[in-house]
Formats: structure tokens, sequence, C-alpha cells
């Protein structure tokens, strides 16, 4: 089945869930810019740190949502555990994100600014040792399918007198 034991509705949230957490990513490198240019936070409602953390943490908290509806039936009760503390760790990420944004004129945003900084960095320092990595060595394996499935088109298609390899059109 294509869209594996689990369906299409696992694959949505998987995509909201890493799209989301890309946009976060993205609302991280532009409040990095805009504080650079000198313009410290809080950001205005409409600048590109707020829209891109708001949808972003949404994004993320909304896949979640959807993962939570539908488990993967071919989870081992390790992998389970590995998978709820993950949940847990981006939910308290997309939660505090959005919290510190509901709150920020208010007396807890000193507080809360903390609660999430102190995610972000648990986030960071536990990459290379959760499930998340293996987000950079799927990218990995995709890259090495792509070039694997290009050489083999590129051996399958007649070459020139030339030597060079023919797309097709020439005369």
């Amino acid at each position: 089945d294509r869209h594996g034991p689990a369906g299409r509705l696992r694959r949505v949230a998987h995509h909201l869930l890493g799209g989301g957490f890309g946009v976060t990513f993205l609302a991280t490198l532009a409040g990095f810019v805009l504080h650079k240019l000198g313009q410290p936070a809080p950001y205005p409602w409409l600048s590109a740190p707020v829209i891109f953390g708001t949808s972003g943490g949404v994004a993320m908290l909304a896949g979640l949502a959807l993962m939570w509806l539908r488990p993967d039936p071919l989870k081992t009760p390790a992998m389970a555990r590995s998978d709820r503390f993950l949940r847990l760790q981006l939910a308290t990420l997309a939660g505090t994100g959005l919290a510190l944004l509901a709150l920020r004129d208010s007396p807890a945003m000193g507080l809360l600014l903390a609660l999430h900084l102190g995610t972000v960095a648990g986030a960071v320092l536990c990459l290379p040792f959760g499930k998340l990595s293996h987000g950079g060595w799927r990218l990995i394996s995709l890259i090495r399918a792509a070039a694997a499935a290009r050489a083999r088109l590129d051996k399958a298609r007649p070459r020139a007198a030339s030597g060079r390899v023919g797309t097709g059109g020439e005369r």
C-alpha cells in the first residue's frame, strides 16, 4: 500500500510537523537577522519572526495531534516510548513558543522566555541522540537514491557518436 499501514493521515501529520518545525526555524533565523540589524525583540505582530513562529508552532501542534489520533500500528513498545518522548519534547517546544507570544506583554514573559529557550537548548542538545537525527540520514539516503536512479537512466540512454549522452532530441 502506497500510503503505508497507517494511511494518508499520518503522512499529512508528518508533513505538518516537519514543515512546522522548518517554519519555526525560519522564524528563529528572521529574528536573528532583525536583531543584528538593530531591532531587538519583541517583534511586531506582522513581522517575519512572529508570523513564521506562529504558523510553524500551530502546524507542529496540529501534526502532533493528528499523529496522536492515528498511531502507527507497526511500532514496538520501545519505539512507541521513544516517540512519546519526542512528541512531548516537540509539543513543549511549540507550546512554550506560542505561550510566549500570547503572554509577551504580561509579567510572565521573563519566565516563559527562560522556559522556551531552555526547551530549545534541550532539543538542540538532544538532537544527535534522539529520533530527530534520522532526518539528516533520511535526506542523505534520498540524495543517494536519486543519484543512483540518475546513473541508471544515464546508462540506459544511447550515446551519440561524440561519446556524449543523448537526450533524445538530437538530429
